[in-house]
């Protein structure tokens, strides 16, 4: 400590990453005397993060939902509201899990890995409806093409 009994940082060090903790070690000089006879205090700080709970509560559910989005590619292809169903509800489930998530989470001033993961399911989810709504149009017109070769009377291999 220097007379008005404060400390001087000297130097951190951060080492021994063992099983997601870090060991952080901060030195301090005081200062005595004109002579600057100097002595160091160690101050360790162990800290460790919640990979574990993160992946089970967030990662793993939310990747769930994202490949039973998915299967709706082998639901039935005429069965529209039902597969355009269950990805708009895939949908809804994602952005209730960002939204409980980013509440309980400290807010920072940079963009944390959680935020891309679920940016990336909301849109994957919303291109995987897209995707539906595009098939969904090709087999209606494809299905009035049909419809209006049948009624004048063409075979479906002379309509091609």
């Amino acid at each position: 400590m220097n007379r008005s009994g404060q400390w001087t940082f000297l130097h951190t060090n951060a080492h021994e990453i063992k099983e997601s903790t870090l060991v952080m070690e901060k030195a301090f000089q005081e200062k005595r005397d004109e002579a600057e006879s100097t002595s160091c205090i160690t101050l360790r700080l162990t800290s460790s993060n919640l990979s574990n709970y993160f992946l089970s509560s967030t990662y793993l559910p939310t990747f769930v939902v994202a490949v039973i989005g998915y299967m709706t590619f082998f639901f039935p292809v005429n069965d529209f509201s039902d597969r355009f169903i269950v990805s708009l509800t895939g949908l809804l489930v994602e952005a209730a899990f960002f939204m409980q998530t980013s509440s309980s989470i400290p807010q920072t001033a940079y963009i944390k890995m959680i935020d891309i993961w679920f940016m990336f399911c909301i849109v994957y989810f919303f291109l995987l409806m897209t995707a539906l709504l595009l098939i969904n149009k090709c087999l209606v017109r494809n299905g009035r093409k049909i419809m209006h070769d049948q009624a004048l009377g063409l075979s479906p291999s002379l309509a091609q």
